[in-house]
């Protein structure tokens, strides 16, 4: 009977025992693995070296086996307005990748302080001092507060969206636009060197595209220039150079 009892005691010890060294064997296992999957080298590739991207040392020391890859993609882009795109790749054990392509600043829109770049569906991308040099300024009649718009909002004003179509579309024909000028409803005012090419707020902006298209070409196979393209008109009205 002591003997019973002994070994019951010795049994319970053991059971007690493994547990025990189990227990201690998982909380190793577990920080084995957090410690081996935390990232530590996050490599970025970009599109625009230029562009600077924040948000990334939020994600140091984070476990790969944890995050998720929307939840990565929709807080870069919260705090990247000008992020198009996102591409995440993970490198097991401990590497992010990170794949950024940016939207395309198609004008300076001019504020009261300064200007917003804005993308082709009038996304502000970045808010800045002076204008950037490569894309068009943007004057509009009645001046836009700087500072109650920030980078992620939209311009939302029909003649301003269609000013961006407009700049998009010519620049697809080979021409830069140097200047818009909004000045009434009704016109929008490109400058391109020296000439001028006048659009209408009411008149299909398709059809105007299509008509300035074929003038230029014919201008193009006829060797003439030109000083000034009307198109607000139902007939495109044509100032041909001297």
């Amino acid at each position: 009977m002591p003997q019973i009892v002994l070994f019951k005691k010795f049994s319970k010890i053991i059971k007690i025992t493994v547990g025990i060294l189990f227990i201690i064997l998982l909380l190793i296992c577990i920080y084995y693995l957090d410690q081996v999957f935390r990232i530590k080298t996050i490599i970025i590739d970009k599109n625009r070296e230029e562009i600077s991207i924040n948000g990334i040392e939020q994600f140091k020391n984070k476990n790969l086996l944890l995050i998720s890859k929307n939840e990565v993609v929709e807080s870069l882009r919260n705090v990247n307005p000008r992020v198009k795109t996102i591409e995440l790749q993970i490198i097991y054990p401990s590497t992010l990748t990170l794949h950024f392509f940016f939207e395309q600043g198609i004008i300076n829109l001019e504020t009261n302080k300064g200007f917003f770049i804005l993308d082709n569906k009038g996304k502000i991308l970045k808010k800045i001092k002076i204008a950037e040099k490569n894309i068009p300024i943007l004057t509009y009649y009645q001046k836009i507060d700087h500072s109650s718009f920030q980078p992620g909002n939209s311009i939302n004003y029909r003649d301003i969206l269609l000013s961006l179509y407009f700049v998009e579309n010519t620049e697809k024909l080979g021409v830069r636009v140097n200047t818009v000028d909004i000045n009434s409803l009704y016109m929008i005012l490109f400058k391109i060197g020296d000439k001028t090419v006048l659009f209408s707020t009411e008149k299909e902006k398709e059809l105007q595209i299509y008509e300035l298209s074929s003038i230029l070409k014919r201008f193009k196979s006829e060797g003439n220039n030109y000083n000034t393209i009307d198109l607000r008109f139902d007939k495109p009205i044509l100032k041909i150079s001297d």
